[in-house]
């Protein structure tokens, strides 16, 4: 389909002006719906987010940093723009930080999977929404989301935990309110 001939699609920084607009035209159709998804389908953020992405690469095709920008390359910097936004939340919504046990609290991924949707994400603190994205939609294990946001596991572990619960009890609200 047509995933296939954009996974393929590529710039390098003498290619003409039509051939980067065709490969951003192509890209937009896969880092936009990727972000929308992760920002809880939070439109303007999701938007701002991308413009960021194709921002960054713009300036590392000129300043010739990388031989040939891929959409895997986007997505992946796409990631990182959303990693240092939930960052940047986080830090403004510190004081509102939801305090609870650090028991682990087992789910099914799947359940997790079915909730990680719509408004529920949105709901999230930043600091527990980008350790659900990562895990959860992007795959990563909890050692490499770990890494990729600069916590320990134990803290990322309780980040999950804690974001099962929050997204359990939406649930069950939303269930008694029907």
């Amino acid at each position: 389909g047509d995933s296939d001939s954009t996974a393929e699609l590529s710039v390098a920084p003498g290619d003409p002006a039509d051939v980067l607009g065709a490969f951003f035209d192509a890209a937009m159709g896969e880092v936009y719906p990727y972000l929308l998804r992760r920002c809880g389908e939070d439109r303007a953020t999701a938007e701002d987010l991308t413009q960021d992405t194709f921002v960054t690469a713009v300036r590392t095709l000129r300043g010739g940093r990388v031989d040939r920008l891929t959409v895997g390359w986007l997505i992946r910097c796409a990631q990182s723009r959303f990693i240092d936004h939930c960052r940047r939340e986080d830090r403004r919504l510190r004081h509102l930080r939801l305090v609870s046990s650090s028991e682990p609290d087992r789910m099914d991924d799947g359940v997790v999977d079915e909730m990680v949707v719509g408004e529920r994400l949105a709901e999230l603190p930043p600091s527990q929404r980008v350790v659900v994205v990562l895990h959860h939609l992007d795959g990563l294990t909890v050692p490499e989301v770990a890494e990729r946001v600069g916590r320990s596991v134990r803290a990322v572990e309780s980040s999950l935990a804690r974001a099962r619960r929050t997204m359990r009890r939406a649930s069950e609200e939303d269930a008694d309110g029907r």
